[in-house]
């Protein structure tokens, strides 16, 4: 239970990530250039939120924790969708992750330079 915890914003990335990923798919097929480049980009934000978990759990966490931090970003859009409660919370949760995330990173830095 302990390790719930402490990585609660990795499971939340995750889940984010497996939302965005799947978002990335949905789009009508006679869209414009601009969707496919948010198409794109959301994709990729997803992927990196994915790549992070792995190198943080395999080789350093500074480095993961940064691409997760990264990665989730593009998720905060919708929380300029103020009147849709969902959207908002989604938004919210996303900025508690990319600053925890952010904020583990540097944790790590500090205790790799002492």
């Amino acid at each position: 239970m302990d390790m719930v915890k402490r990585n609660w914003w990795m499971v939340a990335a995750a889940m984010m990530a497996g939302l965005q990923i799947v978002a990335a798919f949905d789009r009508e097929p006679n869209e414009g250039y601009l969707d496919y480049s948010r198409s794109t980009l959301v994709l990729v934000a997803g992927l990196v939120v994915i790549a992070g978990v792995v190198v943080r759990r395999r080789s350093s966490r500074r480095v993961g924790s940064a691409m997760i931090g990264l990665g989730v970003l593009p998720s905060v859009l919708p929380i300029v969708l103020f009147w849709f409660p969902p959207a908002l919370l989604y938004g919210a949760l996303a900025i508690a992750v990319s600053v925890t995330a952010f904020s583990d990173a540097a944790a790590a830095r500090k205790l790799a330079t002492i």
